[in-house]
C-alpha cells in the first residue's frame, strides 16, 4: 500500500518490541486502525508524541502486515485531563467505548468530531476555577 495521510485521535498505546509502540487510532475515514510507531519509546524520537488522548496527523506506509508511521504531527494534546482524576477517568471511558464499539478499518463518520468535542468540554472543566 502506498503512503497515506491519516488524522485521528490516539486511543491507546502499548509496547511493541523493545523500541516501538502499537498505536490504536480513531479516524473518520478508517475507524479504528492499529499502527506500528517505530522507535517511539526512545527518549529522543521524533515519534515519541504518539501517546493516548493526542489528536494526530500521521503519514503511514507499508505494503503488508502492520502499517508503520513515517511522520507524526500533534494537532492537540489532551494531556491536561490528567490533572484531575475524575476528568481523566471520563476521557478514558470515552476512549474505551470507542475501542469496544467502533469496527476496525470501517469508516466512522462524525464520531471523531464528537469525541474531540467531548474531550474539549472535559478539558474546559479542568481549566475552570473551583
Amino acid at each position: 500500500m502506498a503512503e497515506r495521510q491519516l488524522e485521528g485521535l490516539a486511543l491507546s498505546c502499548s509496547p511493541l518490541g523493545e523500541q516501538d509502540r502499537l498505536l490504536t487510532l480513531l479516524s473518520e475515514e478508517h475507524g479504528l486502525s492499529r499502527l506500528a510507531v517505530p522507535g517511539a519509546r526512545r527518549p529522543r524520537s521524533s515519534l515519541a508524541a504518539a501517546v493516548p488522548l493526542a489528536h494526530l496527523r500521521l503519514q503511514v506506509g507499508g505494503n503488508r502486515g502492520l502499517q508503520r508511521v513515517r511522520q507524526l504531527q500533534v494537532i492537540r494534546n489532551y494531556g491536561s485531563l490528567g490533572q484531575q482524576l475524575e476528568h481523566l477517568a471520563g476521557a478514558q471511558a470515552l476512549a474505551e467505548l470507542c475501542l469496544a464499539l467502533v469496527p476496525a478499518e470501517m469508516a466512522a463518520p462524525g464520531l471523531l468530531a464528537d469525541l474531540l468535542m467531548q474531550l474539549g468540554r472535559l478539558e474546559a472543566l479542568v481549566r475552570e476555577p473551583d
